[in-house]
This record gives structure tokens, sequence and C-alpha cells, in this order.
């Protein structure tokens, strides 16, 4: 069953993770984690989110994310999505065997 929405207030912190299913890699060298920052940057200032903290280890991300404007401006839904977006190229950099997918799961 997915967990409950976040409530979704201006000003509000929200812990915001990614991780890798079965606690696989996401990121696979550092062009990967170079690359993803980017995009979060870009994610972040175009959704008007201040980030006061974060971590990128090897199969998940923490983020301390804090919305500026109102909802519909900010939906957490449509962030995570877009947040695990930002790792899709990360994930196709990565070539794992038929047998051994590399899928990326919200929390």
């Amino acid at each position: 069953m997915p967990r409950q929405p976040r409530i979704d207030i201006s000003g509000l912190l929200q812990h915001v993770t990614i991780r890798g299913i079965e606690r696989r890699n996401i990121f696979i060298s550092d062009a990967d984690r170079r690359d993803f920052v980017r995009r979060l940057v870009l994610l972040l200032q175009e959704t008007k989110t201040l980030c006061y903290a974060w971590t990128l280890l090897d199969n998940h991300v923490h983020l301390l994310l804090m919305p500026t404007q109102a909802p519909p401006c900010f939906h957490d839904a449509a962030l995570t999505d877009r947040l695990c977006r930002v790792l899709q190229p990360a994930a196709q950099s990565y070539r794992p065997s038929v047998s051994e997918p590399l899928l990326i799961d919200r929390v």
C-alpha cells in the first residue's frame, strides 16, 4: 500500500527520500551525481523550492526541502515524480543484465 501524500504547505519542511528498488545503486559514477545535482538545481529553481540539506548515497538520496509557493505551484507527487525522472539518466547509464533491472522507487 502506498504511503499517504505529504501535507503540502508553503513554508513546511519536507524530508524527501528517493531510493533504488531492492537497495540497488542509483548512482554509478561521480558524473551521475554531478548530473543529478545539476538537474535538481534546475528543478528547485523552477518550483521555487528551497533545499536546506541533501545527501547522495550510492543507493538513495535524502533531501530536506521547503516549498516557497502555495499549491498548485508545488505538488509533492508531481515533484517526487520529477525528482525520479532527474535520476533516469543515471539509471540509463547503468547496463544491468536482463535478470538485474535497475528501477527507482518513490518513498
